[in-house]
């Protein structure tokens, strides 16, 4: 499945085309700079910002070599490791902060959470077009926060709804406990 031969190919494909998104990538940054700072998250940007950055250089330089030479002479763990793993550094960076977005609230950190979202699986299925293996390794950590989100916006309403349950009434108020 992860075979360096095989895998070699597709990731010369994909470093071209995530070299491509580096503009849309630091678009988004800011984008969701702007969110964080609408959202009154001023202490997060500088934080978010050199975290966004680092990760990009990590998978810029990871991918660099299947940009330059052919893929037969990358066919090794030495390169294919390094490429696969920035990938999905890439993906949990950018689901972590679209859920942090996302369960903020507020509505422009929860739009750009929507568009990191929406943009980090649609890069999965255009760099990974050519290997089922690939998009599901890059796709899985926005999987895994899509998953957790409706958990994770449970967990932040007090008291939560189903300790409540079969009597609503005793969550009309944030501050009320159940009976």
């Amino acid at each position: 499945m992860f075979d360096p031969k095989s895998m070699a190919p597709v990731l010369k494909t994909s470093a071209t085309e995530r070299a491509a998104q580096v503009p849309i990538r630091v678009v988004l940054a800011a984008v969701l700079s702007w969110s964080l700072h609408a959202a009154g998250h001023d202490g997060l940007i500088l934080g978010w910002l050199a975290v966004s950055f680092l990760t990009q250089l990590t998978e810029f330089l990871a991918m660099a070599p299947f940009r330059k030479r052919q893929p037969a002479e990358l066919a090794a763990w030495r390169f294919v490791g390094p490429a696969l793993a920035a990938i999905i550094l890439m993906s949990a960076v950018d689901a972590a902060i679209a859920t942090f977005a996302w369960t903020s609230g507020q509505p422009a950190p929860v739009t750009v959470a929507v568009l990191i979202f929406a943009g980090g699986l649609l890069t999965n299925v255009g760099s990974g077009i050519e290997s089922r293996p690939l998009f599901l390794l890059g796709a899985a950590p926005y999987f895994a926060a899509l998953a957790a989100m409706p958990v994770l916006m449970l967990a932040r309403t007090k008291p939560p709804a189903w300790r409540c349950w079969p009597s609503p009434s005793c969550c009309s108020s944030p501050r009320s406990t159940p009976s």
